[in-house]
C-alpha cells in the first residue's frame, strides 16, 4: 500500500469524504492521507483539521477502511504516514471524538496508542419528525423567539465580540467555513449573550455540536430557544426523514429534550481519546 496526501486542488473530495468534510477538505481545511494500491486505485482514506486556537494539536476527523480490507494494516498505515507528516510540521498531539456507538473504532484507535481522556458528555439522536407539530416549540414565547438569531457574516461585530468573549471562558468557536444557517446566537440588548453551534451533515444529518452561555446572559432558557429556533429552520430545508444529532454537555439540556419529547431514542456516550506524537 502506497500512502499519500490527497492535494486539495483537482480532488473529487464528494465521492471520497462526507459532505461537509468533503466542503472543508476542498478549501484546504484538513489534511487528507490516501492509500493507494498498486494500480493507483484509492483503497483507504483518513482526514485531519488543525484543533482551533490550538495549533499544536490535529484532530481526526474522518477514517475509512472498506470492511473487506480491514485487519489488513491499512488503519494503522494512514494512521502511521499521517503521525510521520503532522510531527514534521509542528504537531504534538491527534485527538479524536467518538460516541460510544462506534466500539470497534474506539477499540482499534486504542491499540494504536490512542488514550482516553476524561469523560466529555452525552450524543442523543432523534429524528428530525419526531419534533414536528410538538406543543412545547410551538408556544415558545415569540418575544425570545425573535432573540434567536442567524449570523452567517464571520465579520459581524457582535459575533466578533461573542467570540473573544467565549474565549476568554476557554470555549473556542474555530472558524465560519462551514454553513452557519443552522447555528443560533441569542441577542440582549444587541449583544450576543448565548450560543448554539449547528451544522448539516451529509445532506441528512442535523448536527448540533455545542453550545455555550455568557456570563452576561441573563435568559435560563437561552438553549431552549436556541434549539426551538434550530429546529424551525432544519424543518422548512431539510428532508422529512432526516435526523438530528445533539451532543450535549449539560444536564439542564438533557432535561429540556426529555420534557420535550418524552423519551430520548438514542443515547451515546461521548469520550475523547488523544496520541502523543
Amino acid at each position: 500500500m502506497n500512502y499519500i496526501v490527497l492535494p486539495a486542488q483537482g480532488t473529487a473530495y464528494k465521492n471520497i469524504l462526507p459532505g461537509s468534510l468533503a466542503e472543508m477538505a476542498g478549501k484546504g481545511g484538513l489534511l487528507v492521507i490516501g492509500g493507494c494500491s498498486s494500480a493507483g486505485k484509492l483503497e483507504c482514506v483518513a482526514a485531519f483539521a488543525l484543533v482551533p486556537f490550538h495549533r499544536d494539536e490535529a484532530m481526526l476527523k474522518y477514517i475509512f477502511v472498506p470492511e473487506k480490507d480491514r485487519r489488513r494494516g491499512y488503519g494503522h498505515g494512514l494512521l502511521e504516514y499521517a503521525r510521520i507528516r503532522l510531527k514534521n510540521t509542528g504537531v504534538r498531539a491527534i485527538t479524536v471524538r467518538l460516541c460510544s456507538a462506534e466500539e470497534g473504532l474506539t477499540k482499534f484507535l486504542q491499540h494504536e496508542k490512542f488514550i482516553p481522556l476524561s469523560f466529555q458528555g452525552k450524543m442523543y439522536e432523534y429524528s428530525l419528525a419526531a419534533f414536528a407539530g410538538n406543543a412545547m416549540l410551538q408556544k415558545m414565547p415569540a418575544e425570545n423567539m425573535k432573540k434567536a438569531v442567524t449570523i452567517t457574516d464571520p465579520d459581524d461585530i457582535r459575533l466578533k465580540r461573542f467570540r473573544e468573549r467565549a474565549k476568554g471562558d476557554r470555549f473556542y468557536m474555530g472558524t465560519d467555513d462551514h454553513d452557519l444557517r443552522f447555528s443560533r446566537f441569542y441577542q440582549e440588548d444587541r449583544e450576543l449573550t448565548s450560543c448554539l453551534l449547528a451544522e448539516r451533515c451529509g445532506g441528512n444529518v442535523l448536527f448540533i455540536a455545542r453550545s455555550h452561555k455568557l456570563s452576561i446572559c441573563t435568559e435560563p432558557a437561552a438553549w431552549a430557544f436556541l434549539f426551538a429556533s434550530c429546529i424551525k429552520t432544519a424543518q422548512e430545508l431539510m428532508p422529512a426523514d432526516a435526523i438530528v444529532q445533539i451532543q450535549s454537555f449539560e444536564k439542564a439540556e438533557y432535561t429540556f429534550l426529555q420534557r420535550l419529547t418524552g423519551s430520548v431514542a438514542k443515547e451515546y456516550r461521548v469520550q475523547e481519546l488523544a496520541r502523543r506524537l
